[in-house]
């Protein structure tokens, strides 16, 4: 353990946001996710794990990882699942990560000329990309 003082305290406060451009997607193109972790405090938070699905119409290409301090920090994937890991975050720490996913080129789902605000679609499991505005080609 990295922070063995502070091992078993649970009194941590992590801010977990994510977000996506561009907007609107076109079918075939890349989108990118941005997920930023932050510990507000007021403990440092160990063996943090965060998951993310993506969109079945979608095809992970690549990731890349930011730590405002250097903490080792590892993206898994495993077919639609997105695992991040890290040992620990030390409060104020903040970790982002940039996925790249390709939109299917056979993409058939609910398409839009433009962005889709609100919760409304027709997209299963609040699918980003109906949110985003997936447009034909």
């Amino acid at each position: 353990l990295l922070k063995v003082q502070e091992f078993f305290t649970s009194d941590v406060d992590l801010l977990v946001t994510k977000s996506d451009t561009p907007d609107p997607i076109t079918v075939g193109d890349n989108l990118t996710y941005t997920i930023v972790i932050t510990n507000n405090g007021p403990s440092v938070a160990n063996k943090v794990v965060a998951t993310d699905l993506i969109d079945i119409n979608t095809t992970y290409v690549t990731s890349s990882v930011v730590d405002n301090q250097g903490a080792s920090t590892l993206v898994s994937v495993s077919g639609q699942t997105i695992t991040i890991s890290t040992d620990y975050l030390n409060i104020n720490e903040t970790v982002t990560i940039t996925l790249t996913v390709k939109v299917s080129e056979s993409y058939n789902g609910p398409k839009t000329s433009g962005p889709v605000s609100g919760g409304s679609g027709s997209l299963d499991d609040d699918r980003q990309l109906e949110r985003t505005g997936c447009r034909p080609a």
